[in-house]
């Protein structure tokens, strides 16, 4: 298989397929190497190809016949169309998670926290954008509501509190999300693991809340907040906390925050924060005021677009 040429190997693929789907019947390795190279992306694409298989099951076959060190770069980018993951703005992005336990940077009581709490497959976008958070990278991520994208920059900020001292006060990680609502359901998730954890603090600042309860909860201490911007920046004018060790950042549906006029906001939000942080920067479009924050406060992103998001620009 390894000395036929990329071009022979394709023409050859509907033959190849019909091997393909004897694949109980000829060694794993083999089979999954002739079911990959069966359905070439630019020709089977979102059809399954050749030997009909739909996506994702592609990947399902690579995953089930190599280890990751057996991935190799042509195994990853089916394994990434597959799951409609496109990565823009560097060559150098890590791999796709492809199960939970294969990872190797998410804490152990972490992946206890994830598997106690049903989660049993990665969405597309916790599949990339995790480990890109997990290497404190900035990113920029381009999926619509619904993808599972709460759990993608969750995990990795938890994993940033774990490994931190946290012997100056928090908070180490903030979250930013335009409504009262969505930041509410953004911390009922982030409880949820937390609680399996143990010992981390997650706190809410929005409106419509008791700004002195939400000044008793801070000063009890704060690993991660979630917040809106206009109740944020009232706290720390009012120097309710501080974000000097705040080294974690998550805008989470950016061109949202935008649209209801906290632009103002954002910047004297992140003008808080220390320079040297990670950001991960959330939307489903990426309109001119949008990518204008992203050039000032990113570093650097990668950019992950999950399907058709970020189509409107």
């Amino acid at each position: 298989r390894e000395r036929i040429s990329d071009v022979l190997f394709d023409a050859m693929a509907p033959t190849f397929a019909r091997v393909a789907k004897l694949a109980p019947l000829v060694p794993n390795q083999l089979a999954a190497s002739v079911a990959v190279r069966a359905v070439p992306p630019e020709v089977g694409g979102r059809a399954g190809g050749a030997i009909g298989i739909d996506m994702p099951e592609r990947a399902q076959l690579i995953a089930a016949n190599k280890t990751l060190e057996e991935m190799r770069p042509r195994d990853w980018r089916i394994f990434r169309e597959d799951y409609q993951i496109q990565i823009k703005g560097g060559t150098d992005a890590p791999p796709p998670l492809r199960a939970w336990r294969e990872s190797r940077c998410i804490p152990p009581a972490l992946l206890d926290a994830i598997d106690a709490l049903g989660y049993r497959e990665p969405t597309p976008i916790q599949r990339q954008a995790i480990p890109v958070g997990l290497q404190c990278r900035d990113l920029i991520g381009l999926a619509e509501t619904g993808s599972g994208k709460t759990l993608s920059f969750v995990v990795p900020m938890l994993a940033h509190v774990l490994r931190t001292s946290r012997t100056h006060g928090g908070p180490y990680g903030l979250i930013l999300a335009p409504t009262r609502e969505l930041a509410q359901q953004i911390e009922v998730e982030a409880h949820k693991l937390a609680r399996q954890l143990g010992g981390v603090r997650v706190v809410s600042i929005v409106g419509g809340r008791d700004l002195g309860e939400q000044a008793h909860w801070l000063g009890e201490g704060a690993d991660m907040v979630i917040a809106t911007p206009g109740r944020l920046q009232d706290c720390l004018e009012r120097h309710m906390l501080v974000l000097t060790h705040c080294r974690f950042l998550v805008l989470d549906e950016a061109d949202r925050m935008i649209d209801m006029n906290y632009e103002d906001a954002l910047h004297a939000i992140l003008d808080c924060l220390p320079a040297q942080r990670t950001t991960m920067l959330y939307s489903a479009t990426m309109p001119p005021t949008v990518d204008r924050m992203a050039r000032t406060y990113l570093q650097q992103p990668l950019t992950i677009v999950i399907g058709l998001a970020g189509q409107a620009v």
